[in-house]
């Protein structure tokens, strides 16, 4: 073969090799068992809200009915309730688990770091109190981080409002969390408020979490996605979800899509 021949051969091997997408990973579910934590606060004396409770509550029958063998309900909770469970939810956790933590109600972030208020959360309490009297949504996950679960997820429906008195590093969102192998998922981004969504059973965000939980061929990554673009579309890009995606594999919980049928990639011609 002439030496032009054999020089544009070789070329046009190595660009399909190139050009061929370097795909994540599939993983149809997980080795290990689905467990869950599920938390709803709504009866703060302050400010309740109407929709916490019956999130929880949604949530957690939904993760019965997608396999999950421990499910672990906590509604209208006190900070020492909210530590007690989840210390023994991460205590519980086994090599290879499945790991997801849900929230529902009042959030904050002050300097930096994201809270989760109990519903004895003291209505006049000040930034300096924050970290005596709510609970620390950066420690839970770094205690989850450090446990042996293959898969964790997160997920916060909080931010409704800023509740502090004399705020002045309190905003309206959460502030940004990342933790490698995590899937963490917020109801709505900084400086935005979580539609509490009176008038029906769920708020907005849980609303679309639950239709999103049974997708069919969709990853956990991808599944998020869609949360995000739905409340973003009811709302009316008011409340845009946050997503903070550190999942190393592709994970799908309801089954992984059907193989695409491909016809086989053709011979490089030479020229």
């Amino acid at each position: 073969m002439p030496p032009t021949r054999i020089a544009a051969f070789i070329l046009a091997v190595a660009a399909a090799t190139f050009a061929a997408p370097q795909a994540r990973r599939v993983v149809p579910g997980n080795s290990g068992r689905r467990v869950a934590l599920v938390i709803g606060n709504g009866a703060y004396s302050w400010k309740p809200l109407k929709n916490p409770v019956n999130d929880a509550r949604s949530v957690a029958a939904k993760l019965k009915q997608k396999g999950f063998v421990e499910v672990t309900l906590l509604t209208d909770a006190s900070r020492e309730q909210m530590a007690r469970a989840s210390a023994r939810f991460v205590d519980d956790i086994r090599p290879g688990d499945l790991a997801f933590l849900y929230y529902s109600g009042h959030g904050i972030e002050v300097k930096g770091q994201n809270y989760l208020l109990p519903v004895n959360f003291p209505p006049n309490a000040s930034e300096t109190e924050v970290s005596y009297e709510a609970f620390s949504a950066q420690k839970l996950i770094k205690d989850l981080e450090q446990a042996s679960a293959q898969v964790r997820i997160v997920v916060i429906d909080a931010c409704r409002d800023n509740p502090l008195r004399a705020s002045k590093g309190g905003s309206g969102g959460l502030g940004r969390m990342e933790a490698e192998g995590t899937l963490i998922l917020f109801a709505t981004g900084a400086n935005q408020t979580a539609d509490d969504n009176a008038n029906e059973s769920n708020g907005l965000f849980t609303k679309h979490l639950l239709a999103a939980m049974d997708q069919r061929g969709v990853a956990l990554g991808q599944m998020a996605k869609q949360v995000q673009m739905a409340v973003s579309a009811q709302s009316g890009r008011r409340q845009i979800p946050a997503i903070y995606d550190n999942l190393l594999e592709d994970i799908y919980w309801n089954g992984p899509p059907a193989p695409a049928e491909t016809a086989p990639a053709a011979s490089p011609k030479l020229a």
